[in-house]
């Protein structure tokens, strides 16, 4: 494997897989790939997953864990739980190390306020990677946004580790955002130049207290 990409997946038949490179730039965007069977039934692409998670040959997957919702019906159930075994199992058979995260657990790292809407995701997602505004100009692009971040929390895990708070947003998710007033600082160094050390109340980051700014006014006398 190459080691330099991490991929998010949006499960799910309307959902999308997302790859970024280590400095959170995008190299792959796709909507999941999925057969038309029995008139308007729809199943998942098996065979084209598998090719399209080859291509990418990522070092490690991240995708929001599905279960029953309250209400749900008994054939919605199956069909969910059928879809998120049948990613697991194209996971495990390409030999791609991965893990699952609880959405509202990716949406509270990410930033995402409590009871924000799949809108919202798509809003972020669009600041974050302007590049990308065409392929999530719609409000049905939803999965393709919300891939994009569950990969922006995996790049983070991958690559950077413990090194800054999870709830601390990287530059890249608050650079063009008017209503948040935190300067973008240098991505390579984010231990030295952290890019919430001031903290955003709109965003609920509280200051991070471990770069140098913060560790500075944490030692300065008061």
């Amino acid at each position: 494997m190459s080691g330099e990409l991490v991929v998010g997946i949006d499960p799910g038949l309307s959902g999308a897989i997302a790859a970024l490179n280590r400095e959170g730039a995008i190299v792959a965007l796709a909507d999941t790939p999925v057969l038309h069977v029995a008139g308007s039934r729809r199943v998942l692409s098996l065979a084209a997953l598998s090719h399209l998670l080859r291509g990418i040959d990522p070092s490690r997957a991240l995708l929001e864990r599905q279960s029953a919702r309250p209400g749900e019906g008994v054939v919605s159930s199956f069909t969910t739980g059928r879809g998120f075994g049948e990613l697991l199992g194209v996971l495990a058979a390409l030999g791609i190390p991965h893990d699952d995260i609880l959405p509202q657990s990716w949406r509270r790292i990410i930033g995402l306020p409590p009871g924000s809407d799949k809108d919202a995701s798509r809003l972020l997602a669009i600041r974050s990677w302007p590049e990308a505004r065409q392929d999530l100009k719609l409000a049905k692009h939803h999965g393709r946004a919300e891939a994009l971040l569950i990969a922006e929390v995996a790049r983070r895990r991958h690559f950077i580790g413990d090194r800054v708070p999870l709830r601390v947003l990287p530059a890249r998710l608050l650079t063009g955002n008017a209503s948040c007033d935190m300067t973008p600082g240098n991505a390579s160094d984010i231990r030295a130049t952290c890019t919430a050390h001031t903290g955003c109340e709109a965003h609920g980051i509280p200051r991070c207290g471990i770069c140098k700014p913060c560790a500075s006014k944490a030692d300065a006398p008061t």
